[in-house]
């Protein structure tokens, strides 16, 4: 094991954006396309074609588009 070169090993994250984080990330990505300068329809075709696994998208668009709503949705200031 000591003389054997290094390897990789790869995170789960198409399953994880499927499964378990499947309704946090859809909430992101409802504030997503809610954003004025983004075409919001799609932004919903490609999350929608992710999920479906019809247009075999990779994980890393989907992603980005989740990661954006959820900064998004963490910047909004509570009203008081």
């Amino acid at each position: 094991m000591l003389q054997r070169p290094k390897t990789g090993f790869s995170l789960p994250v198409n399953d994880w954006l499927h499964n378990q984080l499947r309704d946090s990330c859809e909430a992101a990505v409802a504030v997503t396309a809610g954003i004025p300068f983004l075409d919001g329809q799609e932004v919903r075709s490609l999350w929608n074609g992710f999920v479906a696994g019809h247009d075999h998208t990779y994980w890393m668009k989907p992603l980005l588009l989740v990661t954006l709503g959820d900064y998004v949705d963490r910047l909004k200031v509570p009203s008081s």
